[in-house]
């Protein structure tokens, strides 16, 4: 008898981050769909590049980046969601939903929207969930007749779609910024964010430190997507010579709509929105 025992790993990737998808032995591009009301179609590819064949399956499911408690981000996957939520995994299907690929292939999925009728206007959202795992070779069983385990390790990748229809706009809101130097002596930047408009906000943060004097010391840039609102926590790398003079700083964050990731038609602009917390580095804080 042969016994499989799957583990399963999950890997999510946010819509706002860049590059395609790599979850081990498959990669899915691009890593962020759109769909619109005049066309309701869209095609992705899983491609596998290892040496072993690989079978996949795709579903739909609600889904958006949020922060934890911790400010950390995180995609949350809503398996049932409520009538308010701005869902389209429940009209849109994804053909085929199953295939396996070939060592080297690549597959191609096509998504068709079918949507309500008298839907409103406004951006809807999912989430693309690829599940895969190497395509296990037959195992014989022994003479002895003894148990023979075979380890399947299947990976979900997860990425975004986003289906419009009529006239969209984002916008975003900072409505707290704090920075700081935690309690391992690496700096922090805590802000409140809430999206405006009808669609997501995916944009950038361009962070710049300065100190008393006005002069740069550091800048650093992070995407952003913001779908409802939220308090996120970024760390910041700090210089390699690991020291922060003891005085006043400044961290400016500048949020933008610039997404080099994204194609250049499907972002929705919005002016820059500027703000700067001061912060004190005491002299028990330098390192």
């Amino acid at each position: 008898m042969l016994r499989r025992i799957a583990v399963v790993l999950l890997l999510a990737s946010l819509t706002s981050l860049g590059g395609s998808t790599v979850a081990r032995a498959i990669m899915i591009a691009p890593h962020a769909v759109f769909l619109n009301h005049r066309t309701r179609s869209a095609v992705f590819y899983i491609h596998n590049p290892s040496e072993t064949a690989v079978e996949a399956s795709v579903d739909l499911i609600f889904g958006y980046p949020t922060a934890n408690a911790a400010g950390e981000m995180r995609v949350a996957l809503i398996e049932n969601p409520g009538p308010q939520a701005r869902s389209a995994a429940q009209w849109i299907k994804a053909l085929p939903r199953r295939v396996e690929i070939e060592p080297g292939g690549r597959q191609a999925i096509r998504l068709l929207a079918q949507p309500p009728p008298g839907l409103e206007d406004g951006e809807y959202w999912s989430r693309i969930v690829v599940q895969s795992q190497e395509v296990a070779p037959a195992t014989p069983v022994g003479a002895s007749g003894g148990v023979q385990t075979a380890l399947t390790v299947a990976t979900r990748t997860i990425t975004a779609l986003y289906y419009r229809k009529g006239t969209v706009a984002t916008g975003v809101r900072m409505n707290s910024l704090e920075a700081g130097v935690d309690h391992r002596g690496g700096l922090f930047c805590r802000m409140g964010l809430s999206r405006m408009g009808t669609a997501a906000y995916l944009g950038r943060m361009d962070l710049e430190l300065t100190d008393e004097a006005g002069e740069l010391v550091q800048s650093w840039d992070r995407y952003l997507a913001v779908y409802y609102e939220h308090q996120r926590v970024v760390s910041l790398d700090w210089k390699a010579d690991g020291r922060m003079v003891p005085g006043k700083y400044y961290l400016t964050a500048r949020l933008v709509t610039d997404r080099s990731d994204l194609p250049a038609d499907m972002v929705l602009r919005y002016e820059p929105v500027v703000r700067t917390a001061e912060f004190v580095v005491p002299a028990t804080g330098a390192r």
